[in-house]
């Protein structure tokens, strides 16, 4: 059975995505989900936002952010923090966190990609 996310004023569908499901990747699910017809809809506060059962929910990353909203009105200060968000959100395949020392560590397999971004 899909999930609603009620949506808040000023949010956008990335805010939906990020802040429902706590990653980006699932775009396409929910824009066909909700017969979107562009890849930018207007949303208004209080809107019903279907999400799918096959949309791959990112709980790792909404627990890290506890309450605090990924996208519009981003409300966290601490500079670790945001780093947190901002890695687990957007790099998920190139940094992972090692779970015996809790940091960030960089994916063997995207070292070779890394070199040719920065060359």
């Amino acid at each position: 059975m899909p999930s609603i996310y009620t949506t808040k004023q000023g949010e956008t569908i990335t805010d939906v995505l990020i802040n429902a499901t706590g990653t980006i990747n699932n775009w396409e699910l929910v824009i066909d989900a909700n017969d979107f017809d562009t890849w930018t809809p207007i949303l208004i506060a209080g809107q019903s936002i279907i999400i799918p059962d096959s949309v791959e929910i990112q709980t790792n990353i909404l627990n890290s952010l506890a309450g605090n909203l990924a996208c519009n009105n981003l409300q966290i200060t601490d500079f670790d923090d945001q780093l947190t968000v901002l890695l687990n959100l957007f790099a998920p395949a190139v940094f992972f966190i090692d779970e015996t020392s809790g940091k960030y560590v960089i994916s063997e397999d995207s070292i070779p990609l890394i070199k040719e971004t920065i060359s």
